[in-house]
């Protein structure tokens, strides 16, 4: 089998750790999209897992081993964590696959079940609510209960992506709280020594008033009246 170099390596080797949200639905749609063409073309990949989901430089998503048979497991009776243990191959069982990856990404562990129904782990149950559910119905053993095809899955994801890209976008309101009150702080400085020039002028223009009017030599007299008292104490 001949492929192309593909620079950023598998999935599996990012899965140490739950993904952060964002990251996980952009190659989650990723992946969605790739599985949709193929689906579409009845072509069905039949053993999808982390390590056969590539990623480029940039971050691209490139799934490979299509129609290739399991050959991962060292001892035959390992459980395969990614199929849903039916012998038919179809879209139901891609999407079983996708679920059980959706798990591990956004966990750090893949799915485990208890008499049949999944196990929610604290980190499972602390995802939105509607992704927890997508992820459930992916994983269930009723196969009737999954998503019927992976466009349905895709248009469940998408709100997701519109409501990332909108909390990115939106200008934290702490900040601008911030910068209205430096501003406000700015126009608030007092320069005293101009109030104080401006009381002076206003107290010579109201004597200069006072002494040119009638009662002009009155208020004079009463000024020299006023110093001579000072010199005195």
């Amino acid at each position: 089998v001949v492929m192309d170099y593909i620079s950023g390596g598998s999935l599996q080797e990012r899965l140490i750790q739950p993904m952060e949200l964002q990251l996980f639905l952009d190659l989650a749609i990723q992946m969605c999209r790739g599985i949709s063409f193929a689906h579409q073309n009845r072509i069905f990949h039949g053993n999808l897992r982390p390590s056969n989901v590539l990623l480029t430089s940039g971050m691209q998503v490139k799934l490979t081993d299509f129609g290739l048979d399991e050959h991962y497991r060292v001892k035959e009776k390992e459980g395969n964590w990614y199929g849903d243990d039916s012998d038919k191959t179809d879209e139901l069982f891609d999407i079983y696959s996708l679920g059980a990856i959706f798990h591990h990404a956004l966990t750090g562990a893949p799915p485990a079940f208890k008499e049949g129904n999944l196990i929610k782990t604290q980190t499972f149950i602390q995802l939105p609510v509607d992704i927890q559910q997508l992820v459930a119905r992916m994983l269930s053993k009723n196969r009737e209960h999954r998503p019927q095809s992976v466009e349905s899955v895709i248009s469940e994801l998408s709100p997701f992506i519109e409501e990332q890209k909108t909390q990115i976008n939106q200008v934290p309101t702490e900040i601008s709280e911030v910068v209205e009150a430096e501003t406000i702080i700015e126009y608030r400085r007092v320069n005293w020594l101009t109030i104080l020039l401006a009381v002076m002028v206003a107290i010579s223009i109201a004597l200069n008033v006072l002494l040119l009017g009638e009662h002009g030599s009155d208020v004079k007299g009463a000024i020299l009246t006023f110093f001579d008292v000072l010199l005195r104490v």
